[in-house]
Order: C-alpha cells, then structure tokens, then sequence
C-alpha cells in the first residue's frame, strides 16, 4: 500500500526508475536518509529488470517509505521483442508509467522524478514542496511554469536558495506540476529520448522551467544511459557542482525569478 493514512495531505510522491546500478542506487539512498522530509512522503520506485541487488537494498530501506514495483516491459504485436528491450524504449516507458501512477492513481497534485544515479541533496523535497506550493498559489507562475528543474552545473558555493532562472527542462531530478502533466502525457514519445521530448513539449507551450541557483542534485551516473564520462577533467567539472548539505528555510521565503522568460 503506498499510502496507509499516514502521509499528510498534499504530499509530493517521489518517483523513482531504476534498473541495474546498485553501486549508484546505494548512494542515492544514503542521501535520501539525511534528507528533510522524507518521513512524509513516500519513494515509489519501478524497478526494470530483476537484479538482486537493487531489490534487496530497497527492500532493506527502513529510515523512510519505500514502495517497490516490478515494471513489466509491454509487448506491441508486430514490434520485435529486441526493439522493446531498447533502453530508451524501456526508460520511457517506465518513467511514464510511474508518472501516470502518480497522477492518475494516487490523484497526486505533483510529483518529484528522481533517477537511481542522480543524489539529491539535504532540502530538496523541501525545496520542490515549497516551489510546489508556490506554483499552485501564484496565477502567473501556473501559467509560465513547465517544470521545476533540480540540477544546475554551474553551481557554486554561496549561491542563493531562493533564486532561479527561466531555463530548458533538466532531467536530473525535477518536479511535475499537476498542471503540466495533461501536456507531458499527450506528447509523450515511446522512440526516442523521452527528455528531449519533454523540452520540445516544453518549446510548444511557451512555458519555461525554472532552474535554481543551488543545484539541489547532483548527478553521479558517469556511465549510463547516452552518458558516458571517462576522462578526470570531465568528471571534475560534474563533481565541482555544489549542493547544500544543511537544510534551508523556506516558508515565508518568495522564489526570486531572475531574467527575462522569453529567453527560456
């Protein structure tokens, strides 16, 4: 049961797809034990595949809520079973499906996607239930916003937790508006990179997704899906990304949106 009474109204589910990379997964779950507020909301992770691995750590997790389901890879007669087992055919199915779940079954007004490779840092369901509650109360931003992206590479110590910039959508770790989600789920693609799909639904709205200057991720997978970092120089620049460790206050506190969304 992914939600016994327990949970407070509003929660914001945390969605997350997982394959066959334990050695990430395990540091993604390290963080989300010293993350705030956890204790009120639940992980719902599909996992694709059967390693052993990934389901015994999930399985093992007992400082927050944790749900685990098997994703089934869907079958469309006349289409090969070697193109099904593609990775972005797979990965976008798996995301859409816990999307869909997320909205359609537990009638969640938002959602956090989060990937087994990506860590968050100590106040990032904070940060997206603050920015959640904001878009829900603020007329002009339910009608500018895409999504909420996480991750920033450019940033760096000392950089404002309250600031953010009319951006592209950013894969690596975000939040869903339930106002966005009708539009992601009509142009969903199921061929090709689902994100890049996403940023050219975003284009088509006219909407912009705002990225903060604290990257509330960072991303560790250096090899995985189209990503492979193999050099130390290239692998410096992802690691210099700073994240904050300690938590944020945010209630009373009003996002401060820089730069023309036009540029978005």
């Amino acid at each position: 049961m992914v939600d016994d009474g327990s949970l407070p109204a509003g929660y914001i589910p945390i969605l997350m797809p997982a394959y066959d990379r334990p050695e990430y997964l395990a540091q993604v779950l390290k963080a989300l034990e010293r993350a705030d507020g956890m204790q009120s909301t639940v992980l719902i992770v599909s996992q694709d595949g059967d390693n052993a691995r990934v389901a015994a750590m999930l399985d093992a997790v007992t400082a927050f809520r944790v749900v685990r389901l098997s994703h089934w890879r869907p079958y469309l007669g006349g289409l090969p079973r070697l193109f099904l087992s593609h990775s972005d055919f797979a990965t976008a199915d798996n995301v859409r499906w816990l999307l869909r779940f997320a909205f359609e079954s537990l009638r969640a007004r938002n959602a956090i996607v989060l990937e087994s490779d990506i860590r968050p840092s100590t106040d990032f369901y904070r940060f997206f239930q603050w920015m959640a509650a904001e878009i829900e109360g603020n007329a002009t931003l339910r009608e500018r916003v895409w999504t909420v992206n996480g991750y920033n590479m450019r940033s760096r110590r000392g950089a404002d937790p309250y600031t953010l910039s009319p951006f592209g959508f950013t894969v690596w770790g975000w939040l869903c508006p339930g106002s966005t989600w009708p539009d992601i789920r009509d142009g969903w693609t199921w061929f090709h990179n689902w994100d890049i799909q996403v940023e050219a639904a975003r284009r088509a709205s006219g909407r912009a997704s705002l990225t903060p200057a604290l990257s509330r991720m960072r991303n560790i997978g250096m090899q995985g899906i189209n990503f492979d970092v193999r050099s130390a120089a290239d692998a410096a620049k992802w690691e210099a990304v700073w994240t904050s460790e300690v938590g944020v206050p945010y209630w009373g506190k009003a996002p401060v949106v820089t730069e023309q969304w036009a540029r978005a």
